[in-house]
Parts: C-alpha cells; structure tokens; sequence
C-alpha cells in the first residue's frame, strides 16, 4: 500500500511508536528493547530539517540529525544555515556529521576526524556520532575507534534498519514493521525533504531547487550597491 510522504503521516509513525512505549535514543546511549534510532540525513534542505526537528518537538521526541560540510545546497559555515543548524540542537536534537568519503582519494579517516573538528567547533558541540553519504563499499571502513558510525553493525545489521532514501521506504515500512515485531531495537533513516511537505517526489525536488535558486539570488543581489544594481539590473526578476 503506497503511503503519502508528509507531516501528517509522519505524524502518525511517530505516534505508533510511542503508543507500543518505544524511546526515541540517541547514537551514544546504549541499546535496549523498545529503543528507536531515528535519524535524519540532510542532503538538500536546512529549512526542511527545522520544520521536521520543530514538529518533532512538538512531538516531544529527540533525534539524530546529520549535516554534510561538503553540500552543494547549503554551508554550515555560513551565518543563516549555521544558526539552523543550533536551532536544531537547542531544540533538543542530536546533531552531528554526515561524511562524504567520496570526495577524498586518501586517508579518509583523517579527513573525517578533520571535518568532527571543524562541525564541532564551528556548532560548538562534543559529538562523536557520524553517517556516511553513499556509504558503498565503505560502509564496513573503519574510521577510528572513538567515533560512532550509524552503519556499525550493532545499528545497521544486528537491529532492524529502515530507510527512505530516494523518496520510497527500503527494507519494509515502519508501521507494518511495528505491528509483527517483539519490542526490538530499529533504525529509523528518513531524509527531511520528503517529510516536509505534501506533493510528489518531483514536486518536492523541484520545490528544494526553486527555493536554492532564490537564496542564490539573494546572495549575488547582497553584493551589489544600489547604483550598480539599478545599472545592471531592471528588477529582481532579470535573472
């Protein structure tokens, strides 16, 4: 049965898990029955993974939120995506990386200790839980034994994983999931821009670009002075 991806269905996930008891963890406590792993990968949009971490508040829930240091889409570095990004954490959410192994031909594992430093101090936060974007075959790499990886096999193999990577749920549907298990641990993975709002995987594709197109605008627009602006440029709309 196809289910509709947005707030009010994730709503109702979350809601199921907690009517069964389950305790929504983080990635450094340890794992008992009834505990739900849930995390969130933000590829594309900083302002979707805020509306999820607010509803999810609301919900009373606490959970893992991963940010790339290498995004095309946004720069934690930057003061507007940087405040989000505490938001989220003030909200109550883990916060920590989402590594990129594919933009370094060597020595991954300092590459990946260099970007914790820079998230770490740049957020001002201790974490020391990471997710791997488009892990392939180095979902088994071994990083460092003072990190956290979420693909770790207590998290990835020896609980029950679930994910919505591509817009469509992987490996079963949470709430069917729910109805046949016996109390046990899972992983939830759900990527904010499919939660964020209603309409269709494309929709939702072509709504993130739309909204980057006009934060590009506003960031080339900053860089003009109004004489130059009005010598360039008839309106806003000329690009």
């Amino acid at each position: 049965m196809k289910k509709n991806f947005d707030l009010s269905y994730y709503g109702k996930i979350i809601d199921e898990f907690k009517s069964k008891n389950y305790s929504f963890i983080f990635f450094n406590k340890k794992i008992k029955k009834k505990n739900i792993l849930l995390r969130h990968d933000v590829d594309f949009s900083l302002e979707d993974a805020l509306i999820i971490a607010k509803f999810e508040y609301k919900k009373k829930i606490r959970s893992n939120y991963f940010f790339l240091l290498s995004s095309p889409f946004y720069n934690i570095l930057n003061y507007k995506d940087n405040l989000i990004v505490k938001k989220i954490k003030k909200l109550g959410h883990y916060v920590g990386v989402h590594f990129d192994p594919s933009i370094y031909k060597i020595n991954k594992s300092k590459a990946l200790h260099k970007e914790m430093k820079i998230f770490n101090d740049t957020i001002n936060v201790q974490s020391k839980v990471f997710s791997l974007h488009r892990p392939g075959k180095l979902i088994k790499y071994k990083f460092g034994i003072n990190l956290i990886n979420t693909y770790d096999n207590k998290y990835f193999k020896k609980i029950k994983y679930i994910s919505d990577s591509g817009g469509s749920f992987k490996y079963s549907y949470p709430l069917d999931w729910l109805k046949l298990n016996k109390d046990e641990p899972i992983q939830l993975l759900l990527h904010p821009i499919w939660w964020s709002s209603t309409g269709t995987t494309r929709f939702k594709v072509k709504k993130m670009l739309a909204n980057k197109k006009e934060k590009i605008k506003v960031n080339i627009l900053a860089n003009f002075s109004k004489k130059n602006l009005k010598k360039n440029f008839k309106n806003f709309n000329d690009f």
